[in-house]
């Protein structure tokens, strides 16, 4: 393993809490048909979108059609029907009129749901923001009528289709099957579909272990428009999750009010042990690379699987009494949450009965917020406990008091003759969770006033300190009048972002703001509100304990035309260099969490309160994987004695002011917000040890995301 270092130099700095790999502000996904063999009903397709925060989301179709809707409510679900159901046709096609793209200013979680207008066919399933997409995919196996579907993000994206088939298929006068290659150029927005022409129940067409690799980042989805198990069939669909996401530990539950199920695992890599617990046995197997292994489970119980590299595990369930079948990717246990908000996927043409199954750990029950029977269930190697049950109508949030407690969510929905079922993602946006209730926004014509009650917020965060909240930096404190902390300042104070509205389109929505109106004579001011975290002995800030977004939206008036700006000028200046020991890397910095518009200048000049976006990546041709170990924060890279605050520990997020947001062989991706340090310095430094690694070696050194112990 190859160690060096990295070195930023700027003035102050501030970061953010992250999200998940589920919640974004940019996604895309195709419209699939849903009918059987000789089916005259068109396809209905219907979002389902999960905000912390209000906002505004433009949906935008292939034919370049837009449909502003406005995000109402924190810890909301707004839906929104697509207009014009579709009859869409199967077969191998490339389609440029399928793609249907969602942008928002707030950062969300999206589900669609797609069902056949008349009923018998449906299913639902979360999509991949396009920031967490990538060039490599491995297709889960889907036993029959299978369909593949891939949608270009970018123009003159080149997708290569190694086929792993048990059917053949025909494209412009050739047969692709087991061991061809299909290449084809896309263009944005463009969809290459891969299925058989006709869906029958006797279909047996499977594309499991299939390989699609992209010369830019695309969204893979896979599944069936009519998927059978055990002698009935429904629609399934689902979007495949990129390789560098897979996991090494799942629990799969059982179904509610389903006997059997089958999970099916696929393999990332060569040699990957595998260890299956259940109840009676333990079963150890071993998978190559694109391998799959599926077993049904007759009885209605939990299993627990790991592995020794990174794995694909899905779950089908059928209803044996009626035509009810839905497969869904198991989410791996790390990427558990504390914080779920699940939509109510209901229509106007079908009611569904919804399920909700929580799994956690044995000891973690008391700490989710529901009042229902817990079964705990055990393994040779595990004990968990597996909460099943039917949630009040409504969007419903579920959560865990502590961090140390996280907890996976399947959701399930049954209709006349057709259900749905996935595995719910974590709410967008920065949770403000129950946060909110402790705090009172007001909007005057020329100030905030924002009142924290600080006795309800002892309620929330126990070690919570008055002093350590302020709006945006530390010259920003509050006034406490008796229980209340009270911010009562100018729009032109403590580096509120003050934008005028003019115009929104899909490619120009600001994504600073958190609250919009289409009347083109408005200003919004944004700011939040954030508790710091202080090291007992420096008194530095190592961390933030919560952060609270709040917006204005107000009438322009004839005495406010003239543009207001932030009155601390503190600039941020950030060099990085371009050569390490070894190999070579390149540091960029970024506007925006597309990682599209770079920001420019040698140093770069930032302002306080700007989130800049960085990506380390290295180009060197060799097998090789770019792993960023620490990150930290010091006042002095030349003195022994420097304070350092660290911010990014042994690859993990050493506090809420640092995000990874992702990582592939050779690339990471991370932001920060600059902020302002409790003691002033003209010079800090951020340092970053990277290392190299073989791309094939997964020792515990070599392995990306978060390590426990110090390399």
């Amino acid at each position: 393993m190859f160690a060096t270092r990295l070195l930023w130099m700027f003035v102050v700095t501030r970061a953010v809490i992250g999200t998940a790999a589920y919640s974004g502000s940019q996604f895309i996904f195709a419209r699939f048909p849903s009918y059987e063999s000789g089916d005259e009903y068109a396809t209905a397709h219907f979002l389902f979108i999960a905000h912390a925060w209000e906002g505004q989301c433009t949906v935008t179709e292939s034919n370049g059609t837009d449909y502003d809707i406005q995000l109402t409510g924190n810890n909301s679900v707004t839906q929104f029907h697509l207009p014009k159901d579709r009859k869409l046709t199967m077969g191998v096609a490339l389609e440029g009129d399928r793609a249907v793209e969602l942008i928002c200013t707030t950062e969300v979680s999206l589900s669609v749901l797609h069902r056949r207008v008349s009923q018998g066919v449906a299913d639902a399933f979360p999509v991949l923001p396009v920031k967490s997409l990538s060039t490599k995919y491995i297709v889960p196996s889907v036993p029959n009528n299978a369909l593949l579907a891939m949608v270009a993000i970018y123009n003159n994206t080149n997708v290569t289709v190694h086929f792993n088939s048990t059917c053949s298929y025909s494209f412009r006068g050739n047969i692709y099957g087991r061991g061809n290659q299909l290449s084809m150029a896309l263009l944005q927005g463009e969809v290459l579909q891969i299925a058989s022409s006709q869906s029958t129940t006797s279909d047996t067409c499977d594309l499991g272990g299939t390989v699609v690799e992209s010369s830019h980042s695309v969204a893979v989805f896979s599944g069936s428009p009519l998927l059978c198990f055990d002698s009935h069939c429904d629609g399934a669909m689902s979007q495949v999750p990129p390789i560098e996401t897979w996991g090494t530990s799942f629990i799969v539950p059982p179904a509610p009010d389903m006997e059997q199920y089958r999970f099916q695992i696929t393999s990332g890599y060569n040699g990957t042990n595998i260890t299956i617990d259940t109840f009676t046995r333990i079963e150890s197997i071993i998978l190559n690379q694109a391998e799959i292994y599926d077993e049904d489970v007759t009885k209605a119980a939990a299993i627990y699987i790991r592995s020794s590299h990174p794995i694909l595990v899905s779950q089908i369930a059928g209803n044996s009494t009626n035509y009810q079948v839905f497969q869904a990717i198991v989410p791996a246990t790390d990427a558990y949450s504390t914080n779920y908000l699940i939509p109510d996927i209901q229509t106007s043409s079908m009611s569904y009965t919804r399920h909700v199954t929580i799994t956690t750990s044995s000891n973690c029950t008391s700490n989710i917020n529901i009042n229902e029977r817990w079964s705990v269930q055990s393994t040779d190697s595990q004990t968990f406990a597996i909460a099943s049950f039917q949630p009040s109508s409504g969007s419903t949030t579920f959560k865990s008091n502590s961090s140390a407690c996280p907890f996976g969510v399947l959701v399930t929905g049954v209709g006349i003759d057709e259900m749905y079922g996935y595995f719910s993602t974590p709410v967008g946006g920065d949770s403000g969770g129950s946060l909110e209730d402790s705090v009172d926004l007001t909007c005057t014509k020329a100030d905030w006033v924002v009142k924290v009650n600080t006795q309800e917020l002892a309620t929330v965060f126990p070690t919570s300190v008055n002093k350590n909240i302020v709006m945006s930096n530390a010259f920003c404190p509050g006034v406490l009048e008796g229980d209340v902390l009270v911010f009562n300042v100018s729009y032109n104070d403590c580096n509120t972002v003050i934008e005028s509205i003019t115009n929104i389109s899909s490619s120009t929505v600001p994504v600073n703001i958190m609250q919009l109106t289409s009347n083109n004579k408005t200003v919004t001011f944004s700011n939040y509100l954030i508790e710091y975290e202080r090291d007992a002995q420096t008194n530095l800030v190592s961390g933030a304990l919560w952060r609270y977004n709040l917006a204005c939206v107000l009438q322009k008036h004839e005495t406010d035309v003239k543009p207001f700006l932030p009155v601390d000028h503190t600039e941020v200046t950030v060099q990085a260099t371009s050569k390490i020991q070894g190999h070579e890397a390149v540091m960029k910095f970024y506007t925006d969490d597309t990682y599209t518009t770079e920001m420019k200048g040698n140093p770069l000049k930032v302002g306080l309160g700007t989130r800049v976006y960085v990506q380390v990546q290295t180009s060197v041709p060799a097998e090789v994987k770019l792993l960023v170990n620490n990150c930290y924060i010091s006042t002095d890279i030349t003195s022994g004695n420097s304070t350092r605050v660290p911010i990014i520990q042994n690859r993990c997020e050493a506090n809420h002011f640092t995000h990874i947001v992702g990582h592939v062989y050779k690339l990471t991706r991370f932001y920060f917000d600059v902020f302002e340090m409790p003691h002033h310095h003209d010079n800090m430094y951020v340092a970053c040890d990277v290392s190299f690694c073989p791309l094939m070696d997964f020792a515990p050194e070599c392995q990306g995301g978060c390590l426990s112990t110090h390399l």
